[in-house]
């Protein structure tokens, strides 16, 4: 299904000028294509077209719609905060932090919608330090948050004070302190603390969710629990792992349930998906790249299907957390979404992690043919230059020949991996086989190092493309699954 952006102006074209605000009328189709479309199915692509189309022009005429017509100023910026959230892994910094501090209710609304997942994604583009200095601002964002999330109120000390982000936060800190907290202490909060007994089962979830979110921001990316990168590999036995957060997942069940998707998907149980089709136009002049031919972008798809994950099992005990919930919102906000269940903690016989640690595995996992640094420079570049050329990083990797410095092929192959773009069209052995040829046809390097690519990659677009490569505890090397 098209987006109808071809009925609607540019911010600077004559129909937004004093003379002329654009009837709200020319915008019930796009309107409809965000509610029923993008937003239920958390449609990256297609937020990233309508908030490149419509943000121009809410922005650059706020006042003067506000005055002519306020109620659809105020449908339409709530429309423009979902698909914030949506985009978030892809937003500016200031985007990010205005959400957290401003707008985290609404992110409620969306089905299925995992703030940390997105935000996870986000961190991916920084250097672990950098990372760290985020999260911190994150964290002081959330802590300025007056929005109410509870109808009961919240007792600090003797006063009760109204049942907003930032009281939970600070009731939450008082009682448990500031550093990480594990997961009886967790629990026990939730369901005997003062203040959440007598919440209801929607309300304490919303809870849960938000204090699931602090606590994985006080590690630092640095450490074994706060490494964002998703790490695959094969057990003694045989057995596909992933090495996450500390923590050993068996994901056996996720294959189960990723074939079931498939079947349903073939049969026509649960719809299908067309290809993306695209009216944007390419922008071209970039200096790191000749001009070439338009990149495809997305378009929003007829009938999506999201499928909750299924629950992973916890097979290394680690500190952990309450499992990622999906939480209904009180009052005027409808839920849409169901909680997934609790994940199951299993106590194994013996470690099944690796002899080598933690710390030697991320060691060479960030040993590269290139600089980190000078990857991260590089992204930063493309994403700075993308603002007056979009479909720059997409013209790269369409001309890697005439590509003055390679790092930014690599840059251009994680940010649209970030944006989930580039697998669009390919299966997990396409899209490994294509990795392939960029990395070690085109730029020359070992397979071994374009593998830790690959879980780089396979980190950014989940389901089957995290197991395109993986970590082989046997011969300490990263490898290509084949």
């Amino acid at each position: 299904m098209p987006l109808a952006t071809d009925t609607i102006q540019p911010a600077n074209s004559p129909a937004t000028t004093d003379e002329l605000i654009i009837e709200p009328e020319a915008f019930e189709d796009l309107k409809r294509d965000a509610w029923e479309a993008v937003i239920p199915y958390q449609d990256t692509t297609a937020a990233q077209l309508l908030l490149r189309q419509l943000e121009p022009y809410f922005l650059g005429n706020r006042t003067k719609i506000i005055d002519k017509y306020p109620d659809f100023y105020q449908q339409w910026e709530g429309i423009l905060i979902l698909l914030r959230w949506i985009n978030l892994a892809s937003s500016t910094e200031a985007v990010i932090l205005d959400l957290m501090e401003n707008h985290w209710l609404e992110q409620y609304t969306i089905p299925f919608f995992d703030p940390w997942e997105k935000f996870e994604l986000k961190l991916l583009g920084y250097l672990p330090q950098e990372r760290d200095e985020f999260k911190v601002r994150v964290r002081r964002a959330l802590l300025r948050n007056s929005q109410i999330i509870t109808q009961n109120g919240v007792m600090i000390g003797t006063i009760e004070q109204a049942g907003t982000v930032s009281n939970w936060l600070n009731d939450y800190n008082q009682k448990l302190g500031t550093d990480a907290v594990d997961n009886v202490q967790f629990a026990e909060y939730i369901t005997t603390s003062q203040n959440t007994a007598d919440l209801s089962s929607a309300e304490r979830r919303i809870v849960e969710s938000l204090l699931y979110f602090y606590e994985q921001l006080k590690y630092s990316s640095a450490s074994p629990e706060g490494m964002e990168e998703e790490v695959p590999f094969e057990d003694d036995d045989g057995h596909f792992k992933i090495f996450s957060h500390g923590q050993v997942y068996d994901v056996t069940a996720d294959k189960e349930m990723q074939k079931a998707s498939v079947w349903s998907r073939d049969t026509g149980l649960l719809g299908t998906t067309p290809e993306p089709t695209s009216s944007m136009p390419s922008t071209t002049g970039a200096s790191i790249v000749q001009p070439t031919q338009p990149a495809p972008s997305a378009n929003v798809v007829s009938q999506p299907v999201s499928v909750p994950e299924p629950a992973k099992k916890i097979i290394q005990s680690q500190p952990v957390f309450p499992p990622k919930i999906v939480t209904p919102v009180p009052s005027k906000v409808v839920a849409l979404q169901p909680v997934p269940p609790v994940t199951e903690q299993i106590v194994a016989p013996k470690p099944t992690m690796p002899t080598i640690s933690p710390a030697d595995i991320r060691a060479s996992y960030n040993t590269l043919p290139i600089s980190i640094d000078d990857l991260n420079q590089k992204i930063a570049d493309i994403i700075k230059r993308s603002v007056a050329q979009p479909q720059l990083a997409e013209q790269i990797l369409h001309s890697i020949a005439q590509v003055k410095d390679p790092v930014y092929v690599v840059s251009a192959l994680l940010l649209l991996a970030s944006k989930q773009t580039l697998a669009q069209g390919r299966s997990p052995q396409e899209l490994q086989n294509y990795l392939r040829q960029v990395l070690e046809h085109d730029l020359h390097w070992n397979s071994e190092d374009s593998a830790k690519m690959g879980v780089r990659v396979g980190a950014m677009l989940g389901g089957d493309y995290r197991g395109m490569a993986y970590y082989n505890q046997s011969n300490g090397k990263f490898e290509w699954r084949e």
